[in-house]
């Protein structure tokens, strides 16, 4: 964890504390000490395992879709992505496929469920990925596609729990699945193409 900036200590001293207080006695380090256990919150741990990524004998299977939604401003590359709103770690929209439901019509269905976009141009397929569920009660392969967003807008989504937010897609955030960070930093290069982008520093 990165400390906030001397100047953050000296404002919160200058603030709350009587001016012939804040001096030597009341450096960055010692006001530290004080404020920053509110200041800094570290991030949870994350629940998966390599566990995950082992399927024990007689756990039933289950085939889902998801997405790679991104789109560009001339400047930035985005990526959606979602998250339960008890939860602090973000994941790609995805869902288990409906009776006679092609990959790509249930992968678009998730991200309007999930994410609220729904104004989507179609890529391509980006493979796919196996792993137990979170509770480990299901093997599920899942099919993601690349899909580019004409519009940042997004809609409410089917189920209130989920928060959608578009990040930087060079500066993902704290991601909940592995395997699903792994497919889009695999990727980045051929998104970046796909959107006509120059790369420009590391990404």
């Amino acid at each position: 964890l990165v400390a906030p900036p001397p100047a953050v200590y000296d404002l919160f001293a200058s603030s709350l504390l009587p001016a012939s207080r804040v001096g030597a006695a009341w450096s960055p380090l010692a006001v530290s000490r004080l404020f920053t256990p509110w200041l800094i919150q570290p991030m949870p741990r994350s629940p998966i395992t390599s566990s995950h990524y082992l399927r024990p004998p007689g756990v039933p299977r289950r085939r889902a879709a998801g997405g790679v939604v991104v789109r560009g401003d001339g400047r930035t590359i985005y990526i959606l992505l979602t998250r339960d709103k008890g939860k602090s770690r973000y994941i790609l929209p995805k869902g288990g496929t409906e009776k006679r439901e092609s990959l790509v019509a249930a992968a678009r269905r998730e991200i309007a469920e999930e994410a609220g976009a729904s104004d989507l141009r179609f890529v391509k397929s980006l493979g796919h990925r196996s792993r137990l569920s979170f509770d480990k009660d299901r093997w599920t392969t899942t099919f993601y596609y690349l899909f580019v967003a004409r519009s940042a807008d997004l809609a409410p989504t089917a189920d209130d729990r989920y928060r959608p937010k578009w990040f930087d897609l060079a500066a993902l955030p704290a991601m909940l699945w592995p395997e699903q960070e792994e497919l889009i930093r695999l990727n980045r290069l051929k998104i970046r193409k796909i959107l006509r982008f120059q790369p420009r520093g590391r990404c």
